[in-house]
C-alpha cells in the first residue's frame, strides 16, 4: 500500500472511533495507531470468523480444496461487480 493509501486508511479509521493516533516519540512524522475498544470488536469478530473458516477447510479433502482454489477468481470478480455496484 503506498503512503498516501496508508495515510487515508489510517484517517478514516480514526474518524469512525476505530483507532487512535499519536506522534512517534523520536520522529514527529511518524504515527503510533492503537485500535480503540470499538476497533477490537470488528477484528476479535473477524479473527473468529477465520478461524472457523480455517477449521472448515481442513476437514475438507485435498480435491474439494483445490476446488475452492480453482473457483476463487470467478468469486473475487464477482466481489468486485458488486462492490462497483454499493460502494
Amino acid at each position: 500500500m503506498n503512503p498516501t493509501m496508508l495515510s487515508r486508511l489510517v484517517h478514516d479509521l480514526e474518524k469512525a472511533g476505530l483507532i487512535t493516533r499519536r506522534v512517534g516519540p523520536s520522529d514527529h512524522r511518524a504515527s503510533l495507531v492503537e485500535a480503540t475498544a470499538a476497533g477490537q470488536r470488528p477484528h476479535t469478530e473477524i479473527r473468529r470468523q477465520r478461524d472457523l473458516l480455517s477449521l472448515g477447510l481442513a476437514r475438507l479433502s485435498r480435491a474439494e480444496r483445490a476446488a475452492i482454489l480453482e473457483g476463487l477468481p470467478a468469486l473475487e470478480a464477482l466481489a468486485d461487480q458488486l462492490k462497483a455496484r454499493n460502494p
